[in-house]
């Protein structure tokens, strides 16, 4: 027995195309989780690397610092992070880890306020199977009613495991 046996011979044609449609509003309505928008992107300052020590960026309406520890950035191990900012009216913090060359899944830790303009958590970088990899961690700062987004770019060696 099949479903156009049941239902008039439109019926099916609309079923698809409703499923299609739930499909396709799913998508949309989840898209923020999997792709962080940001209403300003903060560049860091030449030399960031986050293997040696924290990458800092400045705006008109303040400072953010993100830094990891310890240092080399680990891999499968989890590892603080912290971002400092002076920015006003910090609602929330996250930082996003993804990777460039391939997808390593959703990975995007919650910082709990810590302290007067300080976010930490914990985070982990799972090891790629091809090798090292380049990550970009996304500070995500929900400030003012803004999102403003500050992307850093390192490269994992799976041969570091302190």
């Amino acid at each position: 027995m099949s479903l156009r046996s049941f239902l008039p011979s439109y019926s099916a044609e609309l079923l698809i195309v409703a499923a299609m449609l739930a499909v396709g509003w799913l998508g949309w309505w989840l898209s923020p989780l999997l792709l962080p928008a940001s209403d300003r992107q903060l560049q860091p300052l030449a030399g960031c690397d986050l293997h040696r020590g924290a990458c800092v960026a400045e705006t008109d309406a303040g400072r953010v610092e993100l830094a990891i520890q310890p240092r080399p950035v680990p891999v499968a191990r989890p590892f603080r992070i912290e971002v400092r900012t002076s920015l006003p009216d910090v609602r929330s913090v996250e930082v996003d880890f993804a990777g460039e060359t391939m997808n390593m899944g959703y990975n995007r830790p919650r910082l709990a306020a810590a302290g007067p303009g300080l976010w930490a958590g914990e985070g982990t970088i799972p090891v790629c199977v091809t090798g090292p990899m380049l990550w970009r961690a996304t500070a995500l700062i929900d400030s003012g009613g803004r999102r403003l987004a500050m992307p850093v770019l390192f490269h994992s060696d799976p041969e570091v495991r302190r």
